[in-house]
């Protein structure tokens, strides 16, 4: 399965090297039965599919002109031999189909790359694909609106395609029939060999850090009696080469499907090089180079390089575009009278939204840490922070507290978010973005969460600022009133006449966001009242807690309110402070459990699926390592959030850094960058492997049906994999500050 999918990332390096077929394969024909209609994956509840003998119709069920996309995905999940391949169908359009792009009809994407024609027998194309202005390839309908055999090449090398998508074109009575889906192919006998694949930290290894390689291997398979039992590898460094006998796993990791061995050294400063040999037939020996430093300059480099990624996602004159959203100005309360100044915040992701809910959580994480551990943000932020006698992480999150201040009512509530109606197209530069923000309606999660940050950002702004600590800390008591007065869940909708209105951000309990900000307030106050209050809600907080194995992101903040809890500890009652500190340490040992027992060395069931955002939520368990070890003083679970630390640098399946650097991902989900409007700044963290909620990305035809930690893909339209967010991003910057601090 892992080779596989190395082979489907390579789909785009090999697809313009197509060949003739050679004759004398035999030619076999491979029908493709699909047991599910076609998912609308983007939700344009537009056109319509229907099954029909030999395969489907897809049509127009609306009124009037349809000039949208719509995607649409087929999953397959066939076996292929090895060889030659391409996927054949034919192609009919009914007289009454207008095309309103050209004559462009759909798009073909096999296995989540777009597909290109395969080759006849004389060498030529077997059809032609229009390039629209974005550069996809369509298919398009004939002047004389003629039946169509399409075939679109199937990358040699693949031996299964697992989905079959295409996204439609404009029309007036869109009305398409497919029909005789099938893959064609010349078998061959497969003699291919594989290497072996050792990851480690693209990074290097500070002195002191554990310096981890994992090697997944192939050409034997764990348990048979056959299989050998232990492997001879030669780690080579400054004082020449050395044997290192490694027993073999008897069991395939659940979240790779590999075989995989974990491989942790102790190692003086230098250049390494392990070389990992063969086993049996089919595989190959491979290498894998690392370096150990002798001093912190990479590792502060990361560290500055993501604090340094907010300022190139920060709205308003002391960003990158301060000329750009205009709008922002005057921002539209949805179905209602009146316009609101917006303008100013972070951008919550690759689009130019932003969200109360997401915002406030990541603006938490930040003042949490300053408030328990204060002395790890004690460095330099540059080019955002650094014109104030404060330190410079302030600088960084007032930007966004001052923005989130605005997002507030008169009465109290709070906004949930201020979006466009539509989600802008992909390569639209911020000044070239002016269609009209919509104020969406308030609602009690982002009420609470306000709240919290507002409290916080108050006391930590207290020496710095006396009157802005005044004006959050009576916007705090605001929001406070506005939840006693609304004590049931207020929430907004997932979407209004058919639009999503940027992303959701919806929540079915605000028990925890309504805790944080008691919590919040009770670190701010300080009265025996406000800290009653909070602690009357721990035990229940601490058992949805332990419910949710301390499932903690920006839906779910019971750990965030124990964290604001902690740093008034000496103000709290004996039994207050322990249950805090128990509650704390629990998740700390919890996930430090996970990560021993990991065969990747991650706080999660090899089991479980990774969630959306993956990167984010592991990000976020390393800052909790971390800051709990800084104010216990317990070692090891700083030890815990330095072997995490390889992962986000190639320690994983594919190889793959997570950051944006050199070394890793260079096409993230990022409206600014893929519209040119700046160069890949460095220090960004993608959203990483995501199995769990793909959402109609256009690129998951790629990743499905393999193994969670191979769902992921860096290419500019995986918004569910390769996306980048302010709360993963506040989570990664402030793991970085402590790993630099802790040494």
């Amino acid at each position: 399965m892992f080779f596989n999918f190395t082979r489907v990332h390579g789909l785009a390096a090999v697809v313009m090297l197509i060949t003739a077929p050679a004759l004398a394969q035999e030619r076999v024909e491979i029908p493709l039965d699909f047991a599910d209609l076609p998912a609308d994956l983007w939700s344009k509840d537009r056109l319509t599919p229907e099954r029909i003998e030999g395969g489907l119709r897809l049509y127009d069920v609306g009124e009037g002109a349809f000039n949208d996309a719509s995607f649409w995905q087929i999953t397959v999940a066939q076996d292929l031999p090895y060889g030659r391949k391409m996927l054949s169908f034919d192609v009919t359009v009914a007289p009454d189909h207008q095309p309103l792009w050209g004559t462009h009809l759909l798009q073909p994407i096999i296995d989540g790359q777009e597909a290109s024609p395969a080759l006849g027998e004389d060498g030529t194309p077997s059809v032609t694909l229009s390039i629209a202005e974005d550069g996809k390839g369509f298919i398009t309908i004939p002047q004389d609106y003629s039946d169509q055999t399409i075939t679109l090449d199937i990358p040699k090398s693949e031996t299964r395609i697992s989905t079959f998508a295409f996204m439609t074109a404009g029309a007036i009575g869109y009305d398409m029939t497919l029909t005789d889906i099938k893959v064609v192919a010349w078998p061959e006998d497969d003699t291919r060999t594989f290497a072996q694949n050792p990851v480690t930290s693209s990074l290097g290894f500070p002195t002191g850090h554990p310096q981890s390689i994992i090697v997944e291997w192939s050409g034997f398979e764990p348990g048979s009696p056959d299989s050998p039992d232990t492997a001879d590898l030669t780690l080579t460094g400054p004082d020449g080469p050395e044997n290192i006998v490694v027993a073999l796993p008897r069991r395939l990791s659940a979240a790779s499907e590999s075989a995989v061995s974990r491989l942790m050294f102790d190692l003086e400063p230098g250049d390494y090089t392990l070389a990992v040999p063969a086993l049996g037939a089919g595989s190959a020996p491979a290498e894998v180079a690392f370096t150990v430093w002798d001093d912190l300059a990479a590792l502060t480099q990361m560290r500055d390089e993501a604090w340094g990624a907010f300022y190139w996602i920060t709205s308003g004159p002391i960003g990158p575009f301060p000329d750009a959203h205009l709008q922002d100005t005057a921002a539209r309360v949805f179905r209602g009278e009146g316009t609101r100044d917006i303008t100013g915040g972070w951008y919550d992701a690759g689009d130019y939204g932003k969200y109360s809910v997401n915002g406030a959580w990541a603006a938490a994480l930040m003042l949490l840490t300053g408030l328990n551990a204060s002395e790890t943000l004690d460095h330099g932020i540059t080019p955002l922070a650094g014109d104030t006698d404060r330190p410079d992480w302030i600088d960084v999150v007032v930007a966004q507290l001052d923005w989130l201040v605005k997002m507030q009512g008169p009465d109290g509530g709070v906004n949930h978010k201020v979006t466009t109606r539509d989600w802008p197209r992909l390569d639209i530069r911020p000044e070239e973005d002016t269609a009209v923000k919509f104020l969406m309606p308030v609602s009690s999660t982002a009420t609470a969460d306000f709240a919290a940050a507002m409290a916080l950002g108050a006391k930590v702004l207290q020496p710095y600022d006396a009157d802005r600590a005044t004006q959050f800390e009576n916007a705090a008591a605001l929001a406070l009133a506005w939840l006693d007065a609304n004590p049931d869940l207020v929430m907004i909708e997932p979407t209004y006449d058919g639009y999503q209105y940027g992303g959701p951000y919806t929540d079915d309990d605000d028990s925890d966001e309504r805790f944080f900000a008691l919590a919040a307030w009770a670190a701010l106050q300080q009265s025996p009242e406000t800290i009653a209050a909070a602690e009357a809600e721990l035990q229940t907080r601490r058992d949805v807690l332990n419910a949710s194995d301390n499932d903690t992101y920006w839906g779910k903040v019971d750990l965030l309110g124990m964290w604001a809890l902690k740093s008034i500890e000496s103000q709290l009652t004996e039994d207050g402070a322990a249950q805090v500190n128990s509650t704390l340490r629990s998740a700390a040992h919890k996930w430090s459990v996970l990560q021993q027992r990991s065969q990747w060395l991650l706080p999660m069931e090899d089991t479980q699926g990774f969630p959306w955002g993956s990167n984010g939520a592991l990000a976020t368990i390393g800052w909790h390592w971390m800051m709990w070890a800084h104010v216990d003083g317990d070692q090891k679970y700083a030890d815990a959030g330095r072997t995490l630390l390889p992962y986000f640098h190639g320690r994983n399946p594919l190889g793959q850094t997570y950051v944006t650097n050199a070394a890793g991902v260079r096409n993230p989900h990022l409206r600014p960058h893929v519209s040119g409007a700046f160069d890949l700044p460095p220090g960004f963290i993608a959203g990483g492997a995501n199995s769990i909620d793909l959402a109609g990305d256009p690129t998951s035809g790629a990743i499905l049906g393999q193994p969670p930690l191979r769902m992921f893909v860096d290419h500019k339209d995986s918004y569910a994999t390769n996306e980048v967010a302010i709360n993963w991003q506040a989570a990664w910057s402030l793991y970085a500050s402590f790993l630099v601090a802790a040494e």
